[in-house]
């Protein structure tokens, strides 16, 4: 009878070992865009729930649409105790503005609530408005200071967009590892993290999208790049724009001139580490434009980036940095 027994566990440990992880994929709505998640477990667990937790509690840190955030509190001016996910995002936010010289500026929220991108109520913008809002653009006048933020000017806002979803990205990817997870595809409104190879050795593969003619554009792939133990994060122009005057004005605003950016480079896809300096970097790129990206990018160790321009003859220019 012992001997059965043994001879037993021995078998089920074996098949046991021999079990390979299973596909489990979800997806839902969070930070006013879609999510997917796709992951690798033995046991097969949907952890749906807890991801939408952790989605939910974010948006009582960095979203701008919730009136209760952290981060409206913040732009209230009401006296508040900072949390330390809150600070964190903060001082990631202050590295990127560092490093892109202010192309990337997250207190740039005002201007681009002027250009109506935040709510499609654009006001007349002139050459005197745009001055007067600079004034309230300017990273380095809002700092931390024993856990509360201290601002040079009572008018100057914070805006995480540009860098939000892409920390999401990652706090989740923190949360499947917790889980024991190290095989994942995470995809929060087109920034996206994917770790591990699948079972089969393949690494996980994505489509960049081509831009589109207009806003309403159906959305078509212009190349598929395979992601093993990295983030990629896509920033365009060619989906958020308001016309004037027969002009297409671009959602990307110089923090330095308050206005459109106006060269050709219609997207950036970058490809870090980690998905919220992906995110960000992103942004500063579409305001660098292709030249001076590049330059920047030999700055950037592990940071690679895949451009989309319009070309004279309608037809797409790409360019790739030499590691893409």
């Amino acid at each position: 009878m012992n001997k059965f027994f043994i001879f037993f566990t021995i078998i089920f440990a074996i098949s046991c070992s021999q079990k390979q992880p299973q596909p489990v994929r979800f997806s839902g709505e969070a930070l006013g865009t879609y999510y997917v998640v796709s992951y690798y477990d033995i046991n097969e667990n949907v952890y749906q729930s807890e991801v939408d937790s952790i989605l939910k509690a974010f948006l009582f840190i960095a979203s701008l649409h919730n009136p209760e955030s952290e981060i409206n509190a913040v732009n209230e001016n009401k006296d508040i105790v900072l949390s330390p996910m809150f600070q964190d995002i903060f001082n990631k936010a202050v590295s990127i503005s560092e490093i892109s010289d202010g192309a990337f500026d997250f207190t740039v929220g005002p201007l681009v609530r002027a250009y109506g991108f935040w709510n499609k109520e654009r006001e007349e913008i002139t050459d005197e408005k745009i001055a007067e809002y600079l004034k309230f653009v300017d990273y380095k006048g809002i700092q931390i200071v024993d856990n509360r933020i201290v601002k040079k000017n009572p008018n100057m806002k914070i805006d995480f967009n540009a860098i939000a979803k892409g920390y999401a990205v990652d706090i989740v990817g923190q949360f499947l590892e917790e889980k024991g997870i190290e095989t994942y595809l995470i995809d929060i409104g087109g920034e996206i993290l994917g770790k591990g190879r699948k079972p089969d050795g393949d690494c996980w593969r994505i489509g960049i999208e081509k831009p589109a003619e207009t806003a309403y554009s159906d959305r078509d792939v212009d190349t598929i790049i395979e992601l093993c133990n990295a983030a990629l994060a896509t920033s365009g122009n060619y989906r958020k724009y308001y016309e004037k005057d027969g002009k297409r004005h671009s959602h990307t605003i110089d923090p330095k001139t308050g206005k459109s950016v106006e060269h050709s480079l219609l997207s950036v896809t970058v490809r870090d580490s980690e998905t919220w300096r992906a995110d960000a970097l992103a942004t500063a790129m579409m305001v660098w434009g292709v030249e001076k990206s590049l330059q920047m990018l030999e700055k950037l160790p592990g940071v690679e980036a895949y451009f989309i321009s319009a070309g004279n003859d309608g037809a797409f220019v790409i360019t790739k940095s030499e590691g893409f």
